[in-house]
């Protein structure tokens, strides 16, 4: 019975989903860390760095996205260049946007920084949650 289950299909959402899923969830931690500037618990100068590393990292996820779904029509030697023009892109904006947070008194580099992590920790532990709701809890730790 275990082996049955070794063998079942990884539980991979397709990219569209997985975007969407990974932008609502994130748009959700920055909604409550927007809340933040009503109770202010926290600093305001590091939530709002969060809220503009959290839209960057949106965007960043966006422009990972449409490259990929791209990427289908090109040969291997294209798909390369394509794919680091892109990468080179996506660093050049969390470099503007880290430089600008560094000259500007409004927003902490540790929030962007903090920020530009959740959309990879939320796809993450998205993707995670999947595959033990796919497999059950110790099918899943077998697998690794």
């Amino acid at each position: 019975m275990c082996n049955d289950l070794v063998y079942k299909p990884a539980p991979f959402n397709d990219l569209n989903t997985q975007f969407s899923r990974g932008a609502r969830l994130t748009i959700a931690v920055l909604a409550v860390c927007s809340s933040g500037y009503l109770f202010k618990v926290i600093p305001n100068v590091f939530i709002s760095g969060i809220i503009v590393g959290g839209v960057t990292s949106i965007l960043n996820a966006y422009f990972l996205k449409n490259r990929l779904k791209m990427l289908v029509d090109f040969q291997k030697a294209q798909a390369r260049v394509f794919l680091r023009q892109n990468y080179y892109l996506r660093f050049l904006l969390i470099i503007v946007v880290l430089f600008f947070a560094s000259r500007v008194d409004l927003l902490s580099i540790l929030g962007v920084g903090a920020g530009l992590m959740l959309v990879p920790f939320i796809i993450s532990v998205d993707a995670a949650v999947t595959l033990c709701r796919h497999l059950g809890v110790h099918d899943a730790v077998d697998k690794l």
